[in-house]
């Protein structure tokens, strides 16, 4: 979805500070995450939120 927007070198570098982390978020992280969620690591954790998104749910509040 934001494909188009993200090929705009100066949206792409605003997007990227918004993260704590900074860098704008990929598929990589969220499927590593993913995928220790399906291993053995992870046969004790049940209902949990686990936010693959560069820090950007803490500060999302701050953002209007």
């Amino acid at each position: 979805m934001t494909a188009n927007m993200l090929k705009v070198t100066a949206m792409r570098e605003s997007a990227a500070r918004q993260y704590p982390l900074g860098g704008i978020q990929s598929a990589e992280p969220v499927a590593d995450v993913m995928a220790f969620l399906l291993g053995d690591g992870a046969l004790r954790l049940a209902g949990q939120v686990i936010e693959a998104d560069g820090g950007f749910t803490s500060v999302r509040p701050l953002f209007r």
